[in-house]
């Protein structure tokens, strides 16, 4: 057990559409979403809140949480603070606790996945296909 995160990429397609994907056993649907992982954690708790606190105005509840692209330039712009002022990592991300949601040290850990993320973040951001998909965060735990 414990805190896995997910950021999820999804495309919608409606039949409507030529480019509807061919999937056996779907042929017969209006329309299909797909849905894959544009970025799993475990136990970055400082991220997972981060992501209750300011797209799900606190509500921390397992649900899907919608994410704009500008709210990923947002996250990427807190970590770049973080990574650049170290010291003042509990003020400007500051962890979280819970029930299995890992440790609250401002360790190598917690700067690793911050670089880790802000990498997977650009990628995102700079692809130029962006525009067709939307982004869910969904923790559990």
């Amino acid at each position: 057990m414990g805190l896995d995160m997910y950021l999820y990429k999804e495309m919608y397609f409606s039949k409507f559409r030529k480019d509807l994907p061919k999937i056996k056993n779907f042929e017969d649907c209006d329309s299909i979403t797909v849905r894959g992982t544009a970025i799993y954690w475990r136990k970055a708790n400082a991220i997972h809140k981060w992501f209750v606190e300011k797209c799900a105005d606190g509500v921390d509840e397992c649900q899907d949480i919608y994410i704009s692209p500008s709210r990923l330039e947002e996250l990427l712009d807190e970590i770049k603070k973080v990574l650049k002022h170290k010291d003042n990592a509990e003020e400007l991300l500051p962890t979280a606790e819970g029930f299995f949601f890992g440790g609250k040290d401002y360790d190598e850990y917690y700067f690793d996945e911050l670089e880790r993320t802000a990498k997977k973040i650009k990628d995102i951001l700079t692809d130029s296909t962006i525009a067709k998909y939307e982004f869910y965060y969904k923790a559990s735990w």
